[in-house]
């Protein structure tokens, strides 16, 4: 419920509803927005993605706070799409958003020089933590 009340404090109504087109995980946090989502990539506009941009900001601004950090994390980043890469960049050049960290997994065989999410990495300075891979039995340990 706290949460609730934050979120329903810092966002507007209609902010709530851009963002459960991203997250619809949300609703269990703000049930009363239910309305189906009709956002997508291929229909996206620039102002339903700054809108979108913008509302995730303001999110993530409220919930990613001292005591309660906030992690994201996005997998499978060598398919990532236009869209994602400007939603990702515009919450990690937020300098209010704090208490916060984004963590990316990629294939690295997938991932050439070239690729937008190389380009990225060297762009933006991120650390990279590389982990080899899993044999079976460290699998099936898991």
């Amino acid at each position: 419920e706290k949460y609730a009340d934050l979120i329903k404090s810092s966002l507007t109504p209609n902010d709530i509803q851009m963002l459960l087109c991203l997250v619809p995980e949300l609703n269990a946090v703000v049930p009363e927005h239910i309305q189906a989502c009709t956002i997508t990539p291929g229909n996206a506009t620039k102002d339903s993605l700054d809108h979108l941009k913008f509302a995730l900001r303001l999110l993530l601004r409220t919930i990613s706070i001292p005591n309660r950090p906030t992690v994201l994390f996005v997998d499978d980043l060598q398919w990532i799409d236009e869209m994602t890469m400007e939603i990702l960049e515009a919450i990690l050049s937020d300098p209010y958003i704090q208490h916060f960290m984004l963590v990316g997994a990629y294939r690295k065989e997938s991932v050439n020089a070239e690729h937008r999410v190389s380009t990225w990495i060297e762009k933006e300075n991120i650390d990279i933590i590389q982990i080899g891979s899993f044999s079976p039995d460290q699998i099936r340990a898991a």
